[in-house]
């Protein structure tokens, strides 16, 4: 069972490596972007954040040569693996977008942390993790705001030039 694997390098690499080892299959290709998981689709990818900087990492490609890869024929996989649904994405629309596509093509997608076979609980294990995924983004964009405006009120400097709104 040659698979892909989707995430980041260090501990997500090797969580993805023994769950493969487990299912009996090895890893043939890595495939990850440096960007934000929470982007759209067609902006993820794209390099823009990266401009200028000369970064070396051993991949097969990002999001988008994966997806490419798994509809030629003939593949060199047929799984996917990342370590968790949150690594592939935080966007429900594109988690689910993706999922869809790989299936079209003849290629499974799996979490190191979710159930290897497709069933019921599978199906709602997975949605309940975008779910949190996604909620955990929301919660990662509100939290350092509300500690910042806090922080303020209090009168304490939180780097930078104060604003002091006299202009």
């Amino acid at each position: 069972m040659p698979a892909v694997s989707l995430q980041e390098r260090g501990h997500s690499q090797r969580n993805c490596e023994t769950k493969i080892a487990e299912w009996g299959g090895r890893i043939v290709a890595i495939y990850y972007e440096v960007e934000t998981g929470a982007a759209r689709y067609e902006q993820r990818g794209t390099g823009t954040r990266l401009a200028g900087f000369d970064i070396p990492i051993p991949r097969a490609g990002g999001l988008h040569e994966l997806v490419a890869d798994a509809t030629r024929i003939p593949r060199r996989f047929n799984r996917v693996i990342c370590e968790s649904i949150s690594r592939l994405a935080r966007n429900s629309a594109v988690a689910f977008t993706l999922e869809d596509e790989f299936r079209a093509a003849g290629v499974s997608l799996h979490c190191a942390g979710e159930p290897f076979e497709e069933s019921f609980g599978s199906i709602v294990l997975r949605h309940l993790n975008v779910g949190l995924a996604r909620g955990y983004l929301f919660n990662l964009k509100k939290a350092p705001r509300q500690g910042s405006e806090t922080a303020t009120r209090h009168g304490w400097h939180m780097g930078g030039i104060p604003y002091t709104g006299t202009g």
